[in-house]
């Protein structure tokens, strides 16, 4: 059940301009739900998450979305996280290294198995 790259490209497309007005960095992440988690679930320490990283970074304004498929592979899921910067990311990872974050990180992996991420530089058309 996992997200495929043509709807994570379709995402992209579509969600990049949500992120920001201008140029930025957008991480994916593809995962499973594991057994009796929902996307509630998900949601709700995401949140932990996304509080934790803007405090981390101040001004940055990280963006985070939880992903469920609607056509193609069905129960597909995945995050999608926009930084302004690359060095905003670079922030991000240094703030999940820590104890606070390390612990969100744990209750993120009790919910669902990511398998893997991208990164990639969005730029505006």
């Amino acid at each position: 059940m996992k997200i495929n790259c043509c709807a994570a490209i379709l995402a992209l497309a579509v969600m990049a301009p949500l992120a920001s007005a201008e140029d930025g960095v957008l991480e994916f992440w593809d995962c499973d739900l594991k057994e009796g988690k929902t996307l509630a679930d998900a949601k709700a320490v995401n949140a932990k998450w996304l509080k934790m990283q803007n405090d981390a970074n101040p001004g940055a304004g990280i963006r985070s979305w939880g992903l469920s498929s609607i056509v193609g592979e069905p129960g597909g899921f995945g995050y999608m996280d926009a930084f302004p910067t690359l060095e905003a990311w670079a922030k991000s990872r240094a703030a999940s290294e820590t104890p606070a974050g390390m612990a969100i990180d744990a209750e993120l992996n009790g919910i669902a198995a990511c398998t893997m991420n991208r990164l990639y530089q969005a730029t505006e058309h």
